[in-house]
């Protein structure tokens, strides 16, 4: 005999519900087409759940599937008997599992094993969208999710939203390499050491996102970008696009005006060996260094086969910036005009942040280069 799940309630007039359809009465055939894009929540009352477990055969089908996981709204039993069916979706491309804050995502990657499925091509972990005010937990720097590097699935694409990622040891080695080619990591806290071992054991990478959260209250040492030097050398001539970020927050109103224990020290000048970079987004800091007035010229320090630039701001708050006093006094301007006049690549876009009420800001690019500047005034 079959087991009764705890929640599950007979309904004739069962439906379901999924991200791309609208799906028929149970009573009408249900084609496997409808199941290759799929989205679960984890709880007793989603309709697509219950008529899972009503047809669990019909789980290999599924190739793309939005996993909505909750914090403890299914016994032990039920959930054990959910992974089971999840387990058989052994055509899986994509992998999207949206949390909220206490949700059991450790439990949930410890037991399905995203990586056990053979087509599996992107994995992607990030909260749920806000819903309102009484979200506010899911914004708390101090509440995030902690995952070990070495918990991470294995796939193509790895999209990684609002973590804590760390290792037991930050000299430790992984024990394997990854072997994806597409990472993101949004909003993550992650310190340098862990960083660069995570680069050193994915060797395949072509675009790395890396967006650094830091938070004031658990800095106790700057992000030292000489360790992320060493974990990008070995895509000198693999990597395409590569973006990176640091944001400073703060739980407890701490002013990161002053000076603390968070900053960066050293910067990503050696990108000019990058033989295959085509786009890049940075800050003026990260690459150039804290010091304005001694940094090297963009040519120095840029690929020549670079097309797409953006250069940020990400670091105006910070105690010890220095850069947009390059802007009042126009040796920015300066150095950007320059680097259009001078650079013989193939540039095509340049993207420039500015200060707010920066007023007229202009570069201009000669008649022989096929080059679109774009001025973007930030809001602070």
């Amino acid at each position: 005999m079959r087991r009764v799940f705890s929640f599950l309630r007979a309904n004739r007039n069962l439906y379901i519900q999924s991200s791309v359809n609208n799906w028929p009465p149970s009573g009408e055939s249900l084609a496997f087409t409808q199941y290759s894009d799929m989205e679960l929540t984890l709880s007793p009352s989603s309709p697509t759940l219950l008529a899972l477990l009503q047809r669990p055969d019909d789980a290999q089908f599924t190739h793309h599937v939005i996993f909505h996981l909750r914090p403890c709204e299914l016994d032990s039993g039920d959930m054990r008997q959910v992974i089971k069916i999840i387990c058989q979706m052994s055509s899986l491309r994509k992998v999207e599992l949206c949390y909220r804050v206490g949700s059991p995502i450790l439990d949930f990657i410890h037991q399905v094993a995203p990586s056990s499925f053979s087509q599996l091509q992107a994995f992607h972990l990030q909260p749920e969208p806000l819903e309102g005010p009484s979200d506010w937990k899911q914004m708390d720097v101090s509440a995030v999710p902690v995952l070990q590097l070495s918990d991470l699935p294995e796939a193509e694409e790895l999209y990684l939203h609002g973590l804590e990622l760390t290792s037991k040891s930050s000299a430790a080695d992984l024990g394997r390499s990854f072997q994806t080619r597409r990472l993101t990591l949004k909003e993550c806290q992650i310190k340098a050491p862990e960083l660069g071992l995570l680069l050193r054991r994915s060797p395949r990478l072509t675009s790395l996102e890396c967006g650094v959260l830091i938070d004031a209250e658990k800095a106790r040492e700057w992000f030292d970008l000489t360790m992320i030097n060493q974990g990008l050398a070995s895509f000198y001539a693999t990597l395409k696009h590569l973006t990176i970020s640091f944001e400073l927050a703060t739980s407890t109103a701490i002013d990161t005006g002053n000076e603390g224990t968070w900053g960066i020290r050293s910067s990503l000048t050696s990108l000019e060996s990058f033989s295959q970079l085509q786009s890049l987004e940075i800050s003026f800091v990260t690459l150039l260094g804290w010091n304005a007035s001694s940094a090297p010229s963009l040519s120095e320090v840029l690929p020549q086969g670079l097309q797409h630039l953006v250069l940020t701001r990400d670091e105006a708050f910070w105690w010890g910036y220095q850069w947009d006093e390059g802007f009042a006094t126009g040796a920015i301007r300066n150095m950007i005009q320059q680097y259009v006049e001078l650079h013989q690549g193939h540039l095509r876009e340049l993207a420039l942040h500015v200060p707010e009420g920066m007023g007229s800001f202009e570069i201009d690019v000669p008649s022989t280069r096929d080059v679109k500047v774009k001025i973007i005034e930030d809001e602070f």
